[in-house]
């Protein structure tokens, strides 16, 4: 029987100044030539390396490396509206080449972005009050686990608005308010779902309501994302089931 081309092995011919250049990196990382050749390979999975060298996504959109520091220095730099313009296409950018790749849900869209190296996700933990009685208000701590997003990579705003892309493939257009939105969900539980089924109840949020329940409620964002002790975003659609 005919072996399948995809199971074929091929070979390469290398300049030696090329095998000079993997050797010396072996040498400096510790790690076989083999490992290094594999992941370089890797980088395929998320763009594209021209023969001429050139960084491209699927959809053929240029790319260029830059230092991340400087990165994220320049976008904490932008007014809250550019930010959320931002965020909007750096979103759009990951569902254009979803498509292309034929890849099917969120969770490999946040591969993506990992592989792109946008945002290092790492799984934490994080104890969140659940009602139990809805009269006694009493609650007890349940544990969730999410990929969290460490807070000093991109503004919050920048973060929520490429998810409200990811996950919806919708701009985030409701104006944003950082003090109201704290102000929410240092609420009870309680509070926060009778929000959300008559918002009228609540005058001082109900100003914002679409902000509100767009954030809060859609993507779902925590208190412990503005609260300095904790180093890492936790976003519901981010939650490791």
């Amino acid at each position: 029987m005919k072996e399948p081309e995809e199971n074929k092995m091929f070979s390469l011919r290398l300049k030696p100044k090329l095998i000079a250049r993997i050797n010396k990196l072996s040498g400096e990382l510790g790690v076989s030539k083999t490992n290094i050749a594999r992941s370089y390979l890797q980088l395929s999975e998320y763009v594209l390396v021209e023969p001429s060298s050139d960084l491209t996504t699927f959809t053929k959109m240029s790319l260029s490396i830059f230092p991340t520091e400087i990165l994220k220095e320049l976008l904490d730099s932008q007014d809250e509206k550019k930010q959320i313009s931002i965020g909007d296409k750096l979103g759009t950018i990951i569902n254009n080449n979803f498509q292309i790749m034929g890849l099917q849900n969120l969770e490999e869209k946040r591969k993506l972005i990992h592989g792109l190296n946008w945002i290092k996700f790492t799984p934490v933990q994080l104890l969140i009050d659940e009602e139990l009685d809805s009269k006694s208000n009493e609650s007890k701590k349940i544990e969730k686990q999410f990929w969290g997003i460490p807070k000093d990579t991109w503004p919050i705003l920048v973060i929520h608005a490429m998810l409200f892309r990811l996950t919806y493939n919708q701009k985030y257009t409701s104006n944003w308010n950082l003090e109201l939105l704290k102000d929410f969900l240092s609420e009870t539980e309680k509070k926060q779902k009778d929000f959300t089924k008559n918002p009228k109840k609540y005058s001082i949020y109900n100003k914002k309501k679409d902000f509100i329940l767009k954030f809060a409620n859609e993507i779902g964002c925590h208190k412990e994302n503005f609260e300095p002790q904790f180093i890492y975003y936790y976003f519901d659609v981010l939650r490791i089931e």
